[in-house]
């Protein structure tokens, strides 16, 4: 079949992969004039590493992966409140052989290297209309205004899908915000105030987080309750910013600080999507447009490969495209719900709204050395492959 996929991100790369392996002809358009480089640390491990695995590109991804040997927490003053290693943390969630941890830039570009050559992708690109019959889809692209047919379309272009607004509807109608933003910015190094590691600061209702990416660099990364503004413009962000975590101590204040004004700031509205249904007679969506289960899950990366390697597998070994949606659908639907729900109940622990909820995740982290505890931790950040 000739298939549309909206967007170039981690979902639709490795769902053009999969159908271009099972002989169809995948054309991927992508708003942004290239591949997008914003975005944070991700947990890549679970049904990500497996689909990863199967195309190969493992030893790609660990030759980009992020040293992290321990999570270091500190409190306003920046003295160290615990310590624990990635190893323990990674045995304790039963993922020590099969984990990265990984910039998402890294492996959204490695995932486009593995398509580059054969499969078409156009940037600055999107969609202005779509319109299905029983026997095609007619799309008009965006600025061009050319028209073109294809067998189906595959929203793959996030939580704030076009696919899924011209489809299905404003995204309104499946939004549930959490009640928290997040925020990723790269600021100029100091190592001099925090010791090498991951570095957490938690004060109630914000983590705030350091990684040196290299010795002149941190990324920064931070969740911050607040209430639902909706999108926030590049220029106001950094406003945003200063003004709601100023607060929240030592760190934060040095890092804000020696901000460039013109830093680039990723940000926006932790939320989740829920949908009654995926699909919708030739138009069917993956990944966060379909389902986003926020960054509090761990798991949006691998369960976008997932979706994607679900759906070229059922459109391979389906004898018609709508009985491959269900198939897709009926495969994935249960495990996302659990995640979603999952999610939800983990971030009241992620953010912690009061001192005492710091003071018990500082201590869950302390305590990690005895079984009982390692196991309670573990739990939550613990991931199973779907594939088999």
């Amino acid at each position: 079949m000739n298939i549309l996929i909206v967007g170039a991100g981690i979902g639709g790369l490795t769902l053009a992969y999969w159908l271009k392996q099972y002989g169809h002809t995948p054309t991927v358009v992508e708003k942004a004039p290239d591949i997008r480089t914003a975005g944070y640390m991700i947990d890549f491990a679970g049904s990500g590493w497996d689909v990863a695995n199967r195309m190969g590109i493992i030893p790609h991804l660990q030759a980009k992966s992020l040293p992290i040997s321990q999570l270091v927490y500190v409190d306003n003053q920046g003295h160290t409140t615990a310590r624990l290693s990635m190893e323990r943390l990674l045995q304790a969630a039963n993922t020590r052989d099969r984990y990265l941890a990984l910039n998402r830039r890294d492996l959204v570009i490695t995932l486009y290297e593995a398509i580059q050559h054969d499969v078409p992708v156009h940037f600055a690109t999107s969609i202005s209309d779509v319109c299905q019959s029983d026997s095609k889809v007619a799309v008009r692209f965006s600025p061009s205004g050319e028209e073109q047919d294809f067998d189906i379309v595959v929203g793959a272009d996030g939580i704030h899908s076009n696919v899924r607004r011209l489809a299905f509807g404003i995204e309104a109608e499946y939004a549930r915000y959490l009640g928290y933003y997040v925020a990723v910015f790269p600021a100029p190094a100091q190592p001099d105030i925090i010791e090498p590691g991951y570095v957490l600061h938690l004060t109630p209702n914000c983590q705030f987080g350091v990684l040196a990416v290299d010795p002149d660099q941190w990324l920064i990364y931070v969740v911050f309750k607040h209430d639902d503004e909706g999108h926030i413009p590049p220029e106001s962000r950094l406003a945003l910013l200063t003004s709601q975590l100023h607060q929240h101590g030592w760190l934060v204040s040095k890092v804000l600080d020696g901000l460039p004004p013109d830093t680039p700031i990723f940000m926006d509205t932790v939320t989740q999507i829920e949908m009654p249904v995926w699909s919708t007679n030739r138009v069917a969506l993956i990944g966060d447009a379909a389902h986003c289960l926020t960054l509090i899950s761990g798991q949006g990366a691998a369960m976008a490969m997932a979706g994607a390697y679900f759906l070229a597998e059922a459109l391979h070994d389906a004898a018609e495209y709508r009985t491959a949606f269900d198939r897709y659908e009926a495969r994935l639907r249960p495990h996302i719900e659990r995640a979603q729900a999952k999610a939800r109940r983990f971030a009241p622990n992620f953010i912690p709204s009061t001192d005492l909820r710091v003071a018990l995740t500082t201590w869950a982290v302390r305590l990690m050395d005895i079984a009982p505890v390692a196991k309670l931790v573990g739990k939550q950040f613990s991931v199973e492959s779907l594939l088999t």
